[in-house]
């Protein structure tokens, strides 16, 4: 990425026209690091004006010169890169497994225990206060119904990593 950064640099200091899709692309390509970056979107608002204003008024497969204020956004995402310290992701595998399902009446619930092996079932009736129109919202209300119900449960064992599976 910094090696990208210092192809950009090049390209704004020497002034050389850039197609409007090779710009979205290496934007892409720093919106990917948003995640590990903190305020980085704030230091991509220059690029993306000129991304946004080429293609607006010239189309998708015209070419710009970005101009030498972007050279201040790529200075700060190189600095930046460099002083970043990778997160390792941990996967934890769950002590608990939560299988709900959900219907238009009612919703249902299992809590499957890998040690020891015991299962408890939780279900009920949507009430009157629910105004659920979809099945994604009607599985997403099951999730947090079993989880309210369940909750008692997992906190008294000291559950610290759960699953959830729906079947949308």
């Amino acid at each position: 990425m910094i090696r990208m950064l210092g192809q950009w640099r090049r390209i704004v200091q020497n002034k050389r026209l850039v197609k409007v899709k090779f710009l979205a692309s290496f934007i892409g390509s720093l919106n990917f690091l948003r995640q590990q970056i903190k305020r980085g979107g704030l230091h991509l608002k220059k690029l993306n004006k000129i991304k946004a204003w080429a293609a607006l008024t010239r189309g998708w497969n015209s070419s710009v010169y970005p101009n030498m204020q972007v050279l201040k956004e790529l200075f700060w995402w190189k600095t930046m890169i460099q002083k970043n310290k990778p997160i390792q992701a941990t996967l934890i595998s769950p002590q608990v497994i939560l299988a709900t399902d959900a219907s238009k009446t009612n919703w249902g619930a299992t809590l499957k225990m890998s040690h020891p092996d015991l299962k408890i079932l939780f279900h009920g009736k949507w009430s009157s206060y629910w105004h659920l129109t979809s099945s994604n919202q009607r599985e997403a209300a099951g999730i947090l119904c079993a989880l309210r119900r369940s909750e008692t449960y997992l906190r008294e064992r000291q559950i610290k990593s759960l699953k959830i599976e729906t079947d949308n």
